[in-house]
């Protein structure tokens, strides 16, 4: 049986821009993996920030036009892009998570296919 925590601690802003910085730019195949994911802010907040890499990376194009957040979020190409995932073993946090990222998707933030 596990002991129930008392508290939960969410990673501080700065330590994860840190590590994402460190492991940044991510390549086609590589994928991050949060133990202890909890709400998933953290891999959320790195998926969102690999889909920035991703928009910057479309612009400016060869037609001299831009990318926009919609050419990641509906484009119909399926590129090999990194992958993310988060494990938890409370099963309340896994659905927080699981909503945050219904909810980032349907707002554009994190592309469907990420």
């Amino acid at each position: 049986m596990l002991a129930p925590r008392k508290t939960l601690w969410s990673t501080p802003r700065p330590v994860l821009d840190h590590v994402i910085g460190l492991v940044s730019p991510l390549q086609p195949n590589d994928v991050v993996c949060d133990i202890g994911c909890g709400d998933g802010r953290c891999i959320l907040e790195w998926a969102t920030a690999y889909s920035r890499e991703l928009l910057l990376s479309k612009e400016p194009s060869s037609s001299g036009s831009s990318a926009n957040r919609d050419d990641i979020v509906d484009s119909t190409e399926s590129p090999t892009t990194a992958g993310f995932v988060g494990l938890d073993i409370d099963p309340h946090r896994i659905q927080h998570a699981t909503d945050a990222l219904t909810r980032a998707r349907r707002e554009g933030t994190i592309p469907a296919s990420l």
